[in-house]
């Protein structure tokens, strides 16, 4: 084609007429357009159209006109596919476009270039175009803008930087939505999630896709094609996560919605569609259920064949040849599976064909090798081996590591077919080297996806911790407020009704209305009336019984609530309750509190002597504990409670009657019945029936706090005498640890039972210590680190530095054990800090020596490691422990080893022979002989080394693991290195029985190792069938020992999230505790001072509502108030149909601030903006801060534009303050979004259109108002 831009106007009407009506620019930009609009239909004619307006627009010098009539040019070329020439003329376009200043079509002329640059692989180029577009776009969003945001994620991606790409599609997310396009915005969080799937970071993959599939529900949007997609996409993540039925479910609806649109004829869904068939089918096939698989396999190959498939892709530019080969190759491959070899072939080569005609070379890489597999596997090796080279040459081509892995070994497995052994043995290590890196990468990549999916449990399991303290109190703050008002009128009354609350927060939490408590309360007062006490002390009764159960405020929710029968281990955690309630309320000043002490800690005792926690019995109960019994379990069996129904009347009271005299004192029980048929409960049961009607219209009750098992300290008659037997018994266990679990479990269960039921912190907490102990030995590692944290948390209740080392050395092995260096390091570090505290040189020996273990193992702390190696070993040579100190050279002379030190390694190795001999550590000193042997061979004295490695192997058949181990390795070291020195058929020997000693003890490391000697001994020899099968026996070994090594961290994570839980929860208990002992406090001193309590209540209420209301830096509203009084004024305003409107304000460039001026001079911006909010607003308007740099204002009764009015007065303000005052170079401006909708449904929806108007403020260049 030649170019008509010197060609003379064609139709043009003569100038002088055109001018009657309009300009000639005019006129041109008019008939531009009408050119433009034809370029589709006729691109010829239009081009040559806009060649005659160019041609008028250069004789009049308008290059606005010249810019658009050569983007119109552009765009007719393109239409014709003459790139080429449209590169050119691109140029020239957006030159003309530059120097009129006319943005908006120069970034269009810039995207078609980049779009140009993009198709002919020129990524750098398309990459600065698209940057040039956002530069010049200046953040005011448009469709190109989008568009060149979509572009340039595109070009990163393809070129790996996925972080990057990423932002990008997030930006035009941002940019989609702005501009009300909900459809595009939807599709970048698509693709934002294939991003990460194909970054192997699912977690976050799946995170997107359920973003975008909360979008298209919450707006409504009918778009199946999308819809379907991120469903089969989720179903794909899904199925790398190992969630199978997940996947499937997720598939099958992604599949049932394509279908339905492909019935109704919907573009747009044949790709997913094909996609979520293959998924399934890959699914079934992993399952061994071939049929299944090959049924949606044909199933997605029916898809990839229809027109409507074919269609889809020739709009997307492509065409459906790669998914046919793709399925026609999964076919393939499940007909070999099922031995159906001539349906494979015909399979495969149909794929074959496609792929090439595709020309898509990764397909044919997988084609090619197991087209080339099934002709090795029906022997037809000269055959394979020409297509498996093909296959190995495009995978390396486009860096396919798992292709080239596949490849690699079926070709090594057709040489072999073929005679070929040589060159078939140098693929085998190549296959070794690709296994290695891919399975490291696969465990890598699930550990990191567990990490992440552990950390944000973890983050929201930590936000509802501090919900739940923020909630506790403001409660706190309520019931204060409650208890100024009825102080005022009567001190004591006051005091009962915390007293009351206190037992009703412990039921709370299993009986909603809280009225157990009342009704045990009344029950209780009316038989000691019954039993004739004084009307004051019944009175007294009637209050004090309602806090029987206060001890429940420490039993955790999941014994508490379970609806089944407690276990043992659940009924003793249950009946605990009695001491917690008596030290609860312990030390009280007043008849009252005595009371309720008594009753907490005996309403659980049997007339019979069978109850808890003391076993009294008779009339050695008090009177109040036994009326108490009655009435609880009266009350017990006629309600429901979660793990019962509720019994009736007559079932209850032949109950009653039937423990009198075993569970129950007789005479309390005669005057119950007596009750019962005088009608008097009836009545009772009418008066709370009816406070129940009115329950749900009160403020809720102080929800109970579920806390750790923490034992306290009560004593009573027999406590001293069994506090020694219960230390005699964890002692004496503790000192034969190392002869076995056994020997621990029993006398520590004993004890552990023991300090429970007497309430002996100290012992529980070495209880626990020693169970752990054994829990560990037995690699019960979750059961030894939940022991271990409970007695830790003992440890520092108590406090007992010996316990807290202790449980951290444990902590510290247990991790280095599931390879969890960082955890291990940050114990072992606490036991040596504690044991240093201790002054006990053991303890801190004993810790230098396991953090140089831990650092041995990471890479790059060899000298950290023998730093504390040393100060270990240094340590030991001066103590009696000749064990530990033998154990400490033998490690200095392994570090020095790894370190190349040989005639140090040699030393140390001496050093620790001679310890180990002197100290009868039969480990420890082949262990020696080993690494001393070692380093002499490594000095060139094969001779002495020899000697050693054979008095080492020649110490029998161990039979206990840590020996087994030890003489493994050092049989191993020994037959490599007689293999070494030529001395083969004693190395071989003994290599042999090596291998057999691993396999018996199930020592995967050294049997791995065995297998690769073998390996290279039969390579030597030139036996390729034989080394092949030891490389694979040594492959399966070393993936079982990744699988364990990952197995173990995964372990480790879970744990570690489970121990933080633990520790939260009891943060978050003692927190609760000291709110509750702080109430007790104030209250005592209530009944000493009026006046000082008043005064002191007054002020926690004030401080209570100022931290559940304000921001502590700026002192407006904080986030949760605001949100809660932007509902109720939405709500009330839509009610009565009066105005709202809502301000959303940002500083701007505040990250700037911080970074340029320091976080001090940010908080001081952010005090004073505050300041300002405040004083340009009325009173009754509420201004809070939103989170960082945000803040939101409710102005009631305002319209928008008096809301407008605000703003714009605050945007000034703020612009015009003496900034200067802080800092010289400060500057300060805001971009303000109002919103006054009152048609939107709920508060949610008028912030989310208040945000949008936000952006709106900062997209159009910041420091203004948008509404």
């Amino acid at each position: 084609m030649t170019t008509e831009s010197c060609s003379e106007p064609g139709n043009l009407t003569n100038p002088l007429e055109a001018l009657a009506t309009t300009s000639w620019a005019e006129e041109l930009r008019l008939q531009n357009a009408q050119a433009r609009d034809r370029v589709k239909e006729d691109p010829q004619g239009a081009y040559r159209e806009a060649g005659s307006l160019l041609a008028q627009a250069e004789k009049l010098g308008d290059l606005a006109s010249q810019a658009s009539a050569l983007h119109t040019q552009l765009l007719s070329l393109l239409e014709l596919g003459d790139t080429e020439h449209a590169q050119s003329l691109a140029a020239l376009a957006a030159d003309r476009y530059l120097q009129s200043a006319q943005t908006n079509g120069y970034c269009e002329v810039q995207l078609l270039r980049a779009g140009l640059a993009l198709s002919s692989n020129r990524s750098d180029e398309a990459l600065r175009l698209c940057d040039d577009i956002i530069d010049a776009s200046q953040d005011e969003p448009t469709t190109t803008l989008a568009e060149a945001l979509l572009t340039k994620a595109m070009v990163l991606f393809r070129q790996g930087r996925h972080a990057d790409a990423s932002s990008s599609l997030q930006h035009s997310g941002e940019v989609r939505l702005l501009l009300g396009d909900k459809a595009g915005h939807a599709k970048c969080l698509n693709n934002i999630g294939l991003i990460y799937e194909a970054d192997g970071d699912f977690v976050q993959a799946l995170n997107s896709f359920m973003r975008c599939l909360e979008f298209l529900r919450t707006n409504e949007m009918a778009m199946d094609g999308l819809l379907s997609a991120c469903l089969v996409n989720v179903g794909k993540v899904y199925r790398e996560l190992g969630e199978t039925d997940n996947a499937v479910d997720s598939l099958n609806r992604g599949v049932e919605i394509a279908e339905q649109a492909r019935h109704l004829d919907k573009a747009g869904i044949y790709v997913s569609l094909a996609a979520g068939h293959s998924e399934l089918g890959l699914i079934h096939r992993e399952r061994k259920q071939f049929s299944q698989a090959l049924d949606a396999f044909m199933q997605a190959l029916h898809v990839t064949q229809s027109d409507g498939m074919r269609r889809e892709r020739s709009t997307q530019g492509g065409s459906a040849l790669h998914e046919e080969a793709e399925v026609l190759d999964n076919i393939g491959q499940t007909y070999a599976l099922m031995g159906e070899t001539d349906q494979a072939f015909k399979a495969l080569n149909q794929a074959l064909q496609l792929s090439l005609a595709a020309d898509d070379t990764s397909s044919q890489a997988s084609v090619l090798t197991h087209l080339g597999s099934l002709y090795a596997a029906s022997g037809q090796h000269q055959q394979a081996i020409p297509l498996l080279r093909r296959a190995l040459k495009f995978a390396d081509t486009m860096a396919l590591k798992r292709q080239a892995l596949e490849a690699h070994e079926q070709l090594a497995r057709a040489l072999m077919g073929a005679g070929q052994d040589t060159e078939a043995a140098s693929h085998l290590l190549v296959v070794t080297e690709l296994q290695r890196d891919l399975f490291r990468t696969d465990n890598e990549r699930r550990l990191r996806n567990l990490t992440g999916q552990l950390e944000l449990e973890k983050a929201r399991y930590q936000a509802d911790i501090y919900r739940q303290l923020n909630d506790v109190s403001l409660k706190a703050r309520q019931d204060a407020e409650k208890e100024v008002q009825e102080r005022t009128a009567e001190l004591e009354r006051a005091q009962l009704e915390i007293v009351n609350r206190l037992g009703l927060a412990a039921e709370y939490r299993d009986d909603k209305t809280g009225l157990h408590t009342y009704r045990v309360g009344n029950i209780t007062a009316l038989l000691a009336e019954a039993l004739g006490l004084p009307a004051p002390k019944v009175e007294l009764i009637r209050l004090a019984a309602r806090l029987h159960d206060v001890g429940k405020i420490g039993i955790p929710d999941t014994i508490l609530l379970k609806p089944g029968k407690f276990t043992p281990e659940e009924y003793e955690v249950m009946k605990h309750h009695t001491i917690i309630g008596a030290r609860v309320l312990q030390g009280g000043r007043t008849e009252l509190m005595h009371l309720a002490e008594q009753i907490a800690l005996t309403h659980h005792e049997r007339w019979d002597g069978q109850g808890y926690p003391r076993r009294l019995s008779g009339q050695d109960i008090p009177l109040v504990g036994r009326l108490v019994a009655v009435a609880d379990v009266w009350d017990a069996l006629t309600s429901e409670r979660p793990y019962k129904g509720a019994w009736s009347s007559e079932d209850a009271l032949a109950e009653l009657r039937a423990q009198a005299g075993r569970q129950f004192d007789p005479a309390a029980v005669e005057a119950f019945v007596q009750l019962v048929e005088n009608g008097v409960l009836e009545q009772l049961d009418d008066r709370l029936n009816s406070q129940a009607e009115h329950a749900d219209d009160a403020p809720p009750l102080i929800p109970g706090a579920a806390g750790p098992d923490l034992p306290f300290e009560i004593h009573n008659s027999s406590f001293d005498n069994v506090i020694p037997y219960i230390d005699a018994l964890i002692k004496g266990a503790w000192q034969v640890r190392d002869e076995g679990p056994e020997a621990l479990i029993g006398p520590s269960l004993q004890a552990l039972e023991l300090a429970h039921q007497y309430g002996y912190a100290s012992g529980v907490g070495y209880a626990q210590r020693n169970l752990a102990y054994a829990h560990a030995a037995q690699h019960q590692y979750s059961e030894a680190v939940d022991l271990l944290t409970k007695a830790r948390m003992c440890a520092e209740q108590l406090p007992d530095l010996v316990l807290k080392r202790d449980c951290a050395v444990q902590l510290g092995r247990i991790y280095a054990q599931l390879l969890d260096p960082e955890r291990a390091l940050a114990y072992g570090q606490l036991s040596l800090e504690v044991s240093r505290m201790l002054h006990d040189q053991a303890g801190e020996a004993q810790a230098l020596f396991d953090l140089g273990q831990v650092y041995r193992t990471l890479e790059g702390r060899h000298e950290q490691a023998l730093e504390s190696i040393k100060g270990a070993g240094s340590l030991f040579d001066g103590l009696t422990d000749l064990k530990a100190a033998a154990s400490c050279h033998a490690e200095l002379a392994e570090l020095h080893f790894g370190l190349g030190h040989y005639e140090e390694a040699a030393f140390e190795g001496r050093r620790a022979l001679a310890l180990a001999a002197s100290g009868g550590a039969a480990a420890v000193q082949v262990h020696a002989l080993t690494i001393t042997a070692r380093a002499l061979e490594a000095l060139g004295d094969w001779s002495n080394a020899k000697g050693l490695y054979e008095a080492a192997w020649d110490t029998g058949e161990p039979s206990e693991p840590r020996m087994a181990a030890q003489v493994a390795w050092s049989r191993l070291y020994a037959a490599c290195s007689l293999l070494r020195h030529g001395e083969l058929e004693e190395g071989e020997r003994l290599l042999e029985g090596t291998l057999n000693l691993a396999q018996q003890h199930d020592l995967k490391a050294v049997a791995e190792q065995a297998c690769r000697e073998y390996v290279r001994l039969y390579k030597a020899r030139g036996d390729a069938e034989q080394a092949l099968a030891f490389q694979e026996q040594a492959h399966t070994l070393e993936v079982e020992q990744f699988r364990q090594d990952n197995g173990r961290r995964a372990l480790a994570l879970t744990i570690g999230h489970h121990s933080d839980r633990v520790r939260m929860e009891s943060n978050s208990f003692q927190s609760r505790s000291m709110e509750l002992a702080t109430t007790n406090v104030a209250l005592e001193q209530a009944n000493q001072e009026k006046t000082a309590l008043l005064a002191a209540l007054q002020e926690q209420t004030k401080v209570l509502q100022r931290q559940s209301r304000e921001d502590g830096l700026t002192g407006v509203y904080n986030r949760r108030y605001i949100e809660e009084a932007l509902a109720t004024e939405h709500s009330r305003h839509r009610q009565t149909h009066r105005t709202l409107s809502l301000l959303m304000i940002d500083i701007d460039h505040f990250k700037a601030v911080n970074d340029k001026f320091s976080h001090p001079v940010g908080d001081e911006v952010l005090r004073r903006i505050a300041k300002l909010f405040k004083a340009t607003c009325r009173a009754h308007d509420l201004v809070g801060r939103y989170g960082g740099e945000e803040f939101l204002i409710i102005l009631p009764d305002t319209t928008v534009p008096q809301a407008i009015e605000v703003a714009e007065r605050i945007r000034r303000l703020v612009e015009e303050y003496p900034w200067r005052e802080i800092h010289p170079k400060l500057h300060v401006t805001l971009s303000l979004g109002v919103c006054g909708r009152m048609d939107v449904a709920n508060h949610e929806r008028l912030l989310s259109l208040v945000d949008e108007k936000l952006y709106e403020a900062k997209h159009g260049g910041r420091n203004r108002v948008a509404s």
